[in-house]
């Protein structure tokens, strides 16, 4: 089976011609790699400096920090919009209530005063990129 007829429906391989098949396949997989490239960024698409601004720095604190900086990537287009949407993050750990961080840390939440010495240095760090 070639890599593209894998995408089509079989019902389509009876059918259609082949070289409609192939159209029909190819169509299929540049929309798939356009919706992969406008939805999700990776963690592994960031420079190295804001990598280790945001990244580096919160996995030195604590790997579940890490992990919502990771998530978060998942939502944006670039790293600009992950450094914009980081900063928010931020912000709203800052002032999030005992519950929330509860969650945030699956009930292990760290130190308050460290969490946040952690997220004025990696402020910093981005305020230095």
């Amino acid at each position: 089976m070639d890599r593209f007829q894998s995408d089509v429906p079989h019902f389509i391989h009876s059918a259609l011609p082949r070289s409609l098949i192939f159209f029909h396949a190819d169509i299929l997989f540049q929309e798939n790699e356009l919706r992969y490239k406008n939805i999700k960024m990776d963690t592994d698409e960031l420079s190295r400096e804001t990598y280790r601004a945001i990244l580096t720095e919160a996995e030195k604190f604590n790997h579940d920090l890490t992990l919502q900086f990771g998530l978060l990537s998942g939502d944006c287009k670039d790293e600009e919009e992950f450094i914009e949407k980081s900063t928010e993050l931020i912000r709203e750990l800052k002032i999030a209530d005992p519950e929330d961080l509860d969650d945030i840390f699956f009930g292990n939440v760290p130190n308050v005063k460290t969490l946040y010495k952690t997220l004025d240095k990696i402020l910093n760090n981005v305020a230095s990129l």
